[in-house]
């Protein structure tokens, strides 16, 4: 690993000032042993509302520079593209505005990058339930999601954890598809893409990450939402360059499956009310895929009434 390596540390925000000051703090406190590293903070809201937070970090001492720009367009697409351009280093980062980082995380990080031999690493996300959270919660995948063995393999993931090669990213650069701006899984198409163009890319699991969970998020309507967002997004990214018999297929089968969940529901949520939530999550996700399949639109989690994060 060569020392002083150059990173760009991208976070995406909109109107959450109090979680970008701890994700911005745990930065402070991280080791930066061997690295140059700048912050790049992208503000989705066109008000510049993050620019105080950005402020108190420029006129104190910290162990990295900052960068602070305004993406007046809504849409997460839009506001990592935004990122993408102002990247200036050998390698970069990407994290969510509502995460802290270990204080190892960037060594973790690298350190699994260069030992695999790989472009991009991607990283755990520990989700924070709050105090009182319901227990089904804790076991759901939408905040307690599955880790792999350093060095794993991976086909596609997230920008809530990942550091890359800038050069794995093309010239010119692999954009974000805006597609995907108000409706969210940007990442998985962006990196799919990668992947299939020959990027290697890995898992660190040392390299953790923290993200908070808020109380919004804890009930069964936003679980519901969330599937069925994501279905849609599987359907666009898979399903849709499936052959017309595959679909067809394909179709038989997963309506059979959603209905066979849907009558045995009832009677797992006596037996265990957790695994119940997930298998509802589970019918939600295909419902959003059979949704795409009969040509119904996207449902936009991001869109200017309810746009609310940075992130997903």
């Amino acid at each position: 690993m060569e020392n002083d390596a150059r990173v760009d540390i991208c976070i995406a925000t909109y109107r959450r000032p109090e979680l970008l000051e701890l994700l911005l703090r745990s930065l402070v406190a991280m080791d930066m042993t061997g690295f140059q590293v700048r912050v790049i903070v992208i503000d989705n809201d066109h008000r510049a509302s993050a620019g105080v937070v950005v402020d108190r970090y420029r006129v104190t001492k910290t162990p990295f520079s900052i960068f602070y720009d305004v993406e007046p367009i809504q849409g997460i697409s839009y506001a990592r593209n935004r990122a993408l351009r102002h990247i200036d280093a050998d390698y970069a980062a990407f994290l969510d505005d509502d995460e802290t980082v270990s204080s190892g995380w960037l060594q973790s990080m690298m350190h699994a990058l260069h030992h695999y031999g790989a472009d991009v690493v991607f990283g755990p996300v520990i989700g924070l339930l709050p105090e009182g959270a319901p227990k089904w919660s804790s076991k759901h995948p939408s905040f307690k999601r599955p880790r792999h063995s350093s060095g794993a393999i991976l086909a596609t993931g997230a920008t809530g954890n990942v550091l890359f090669r800038v050069f794995a990213i093309g010239q010119p650069r692999q954009q974000f598809n805006s597609a995907y701006a108000l409706t969210g899984g940007e990442d998985t198409d962006y990196f799919s893409l990668l992947h299939r163009s020959g990027v290697r890319m890995i898992w660190c699991d040392e390299g953790e990450v923290f993200e908070s969970i808020s109380e919004e998020r804890l009930n069964i309507k936003w679980i519901c939402r969330r599937g069925y967002r994501g279905g849609q997004q599987f359907y666009k990214r898979v399903v849709q360059s499936y052959s017309a018999p595959n679909k067809f297929l394909w179709f038989s089968i997963k309506i059979a499956q959603t209905i066979t969940a849907s009558l045995f529901l009832p009677i797992i949520a006596i037996v265990s009310f957790s695994q119940a939530v997930i298998i509802l999550t589970r019918i939600s996700a295909s419902m959003g895929q059979l949704s795409m399949s009969i040509g119904m639109s996207c449902y936009q989690e991001y869109r200017p009434d309810r746009y609310r994060t940075g992130s997903e």
